[in-house]
């Protein structure tokens, strides 16, 4: 299974699922998903604006357990 790290990354980083949001032009109910870690699927320009906005790599951003 894959997990999704976004709200700890938030957190870390004292933002807010809106900021981001707004930050990089996703749709609220998206990033909410990926938080909650209720996406099926992510386009991969979702999860590079992501990566780019936290300067971060992917495998900061997901993990498998």
């Amino acid at each position: 299974m894959i997990q999704c790290r976004l709200k700890v990354i938030l957190k870390e980083h004292n933002l807010t699922q809106k900021e981001l949001c707004d930050a990089i032009k996703a749709r609220p109910s998206t990033i909410c998903d990926l938080c909650n870690n209720n996406a099926e699927s992510i386009k991969l320009s979702l999860a590079e604006d992501i990566c780019k906005h936290f300067n971060c790599n992917i495998s900061d951003l997901f993990f498998v357990i």
